[in-house]
């Protein structure tokens, strides 16, 4: 009876995936993707945490606009085809240097 109980938890708690690619030296585009019961923060920690092991000591920014986005998943199981959806959240980590200040936006009437 625990065993039913134990596994739509674990299927509700499943941890974030990030992914990583190197667009230019010291600069990485990382996606953190998992289901759609997934937290931004959750996915943000994810991200930080790759970002984090990237850098190492040289420390890094990370530069985006922060949006959540959603896609579409299949998967199969006993024969029946199962639509869900998950979430995905990616920045652009810069190693070493100092964070750079957002630009303002222009000014009204100009």
């Amino acid at each position: 009876m625990r065993l039913l109980l134990l596994i739509p938890l674990l299927c509700l708690t499943g941890c974030a995936i990030t992914n990583s690619q190197e667009v230019a030296p010291g600069e990485y585009r990382l996606t953190a993707h998992g289901n759609i019961f997934q937290s931004k923060e959750t996915l943000l920690k994810a991200i930080d945490k790759k970002a984090s092991k990237l850098c190492g000591e040289r420390g890094y920014t990370l530069a985006g606009d922060g949006a959540l986005s959603t896609e579409p998943v299949v998967s199969y199981y006993n024969g029946q085809q199962i639509n869900a959806s998950a979430v995905l959240l990616t920045e652009t980590a810069r190693c070493g240097g100092s964070p750079q200040a957002p630009s303002a936006p222009p000014a009204a009437g100009s």
